[in-house]
C-alpha cells in the first residue's frame, strides 16, 4: 500500500479528526463532469507547504445523505479542515496507466440523488459504511467523507470521476486480487470468470455514475 504523508498544524489535524468522525452529508450540487480538468503543478511550494492553504469546508448548503438510509435524518456533517487537494502538485497524484479494453463513455452524466438511492439497494452496502445512513458494513473502506481523499485503490490511482467509474465497474482488473467485485453490466470477472449480469447484481454505466456522483458529493 502507498501511503501519502500531509503535513499539518494540531489545529488542523484535530479539525480533520473530527470532521471525519462527523455524518455524510452531500449538497445537492449540478452533476460531476465525466472528465475533471486536471490540477495545475504547485511549483512554488513543496508537498509540506501545503498546510498552509485553508481547509475545505462543507458547503453550505447541504443535505444529510439519508436516501440511502430511509430513516430520521442525521445531523448535517460539521465544517472541518480537509487537505487542500487542488493545490496538491503533480508527484503526489498517482499516474498508473488503467487497463487495456476498460473504458467509460465520457457522455453519461452522473445524477447524485439518483446516486444515493442505486447505492442503498445496490450491493455497495453489504461491504461498505456511511455514516448517518443504513449503510454500516466494516469489510469494505468507510465511504462517509470519500471525496476529501486523494487517491484510489491504496494509492494507485487519483481519486477523480474517470478512475472511480473504472473502478466500479472492474476494480479486479483495475488492481488484480482486490476484494472488490466487478460489478459492471457484461464485464468479465477475471477471478471468477463470470460475466456480470442484472441477475448477479450488475449495474448499467448510467448506474455506475450516478453511484460515482453520490460519493463525489460525500464530503
Amino acid at each position: 500500500m502507498r501511503f501519502r504523508t500531509f503535513v499539518v498544524t494540531p489545529t488542523e489535524f484535530e479539525g480533520w479528526v473530527g470532521h471525519q468522525l462527523s455524518p455524510a452529508a452531500f449538497a445537492a450540487a449540478p452533476p460531476a463532469p465525466a472528465a475533471p480538468p486536471t490540477p495545475a503543478p504547485d511549483t512554488a511550494r513543496g508537498a509540506a507547504t501545503t498546510r498552509q492553504t485553508a481547509g475545505t469546508t462543507t458547503p453550505a448548503a447541504v443535505t444529510p445523505a439519508v436516501a440511502v438510509a430511509q430513516q430520521p435524518a442525521a445531523p448535517a456533517a460539521q465544517a472541518g479542515y480537509t487537505f487542500p487537494l487542488a493545490s496538491l502538485p503533480d508527484y503526489a497524484t498517482p499516474d498508473t496507466p488503467t487497463p487495456a479494453g476498460l473504458s467509460f463513455p465520457d457522455n453519461i452524466t452522473g445524477d447524485a440523488q439518483r446516486g444515493a438511492e442505486q447505492f442503498g439497494r445496490s450491493a455497495c452496502i453489504g461491504c461498505h459504511a456511511i455514516r448517518g445512513t443504513m449503510a454500516s458494513s466494516p469489510i469494505g473502506p468507510n465511504l462517509t467523507h470519500i471525496a476529501t481523499r486523494s487517491t484510489l485503490a491504496a494509492g494507485i490511482f487519483p481519486n477523480d470521476t474517470r478512475h472511480l467509474r473504472l473502478w466500479l465497474k472492474n476494480a479486479r482488473l483495475m488492481k488484480p486480487g482486490v476484494a472488490m467485485p466487478t460489478l459492471g453490466m457484461g464485464q468479465r470477472d477475471p477471478i471468477t470468470g463470470a460475466t456480470v449480469t442484472a441477475g448477479l447484481g450488475g449495474l448499467t454505466d448510467q448506474q455506475i455514475a450516478d453511484i460515482v456522483a453520490y460519493l463525489q458529493a460525500l464530503r
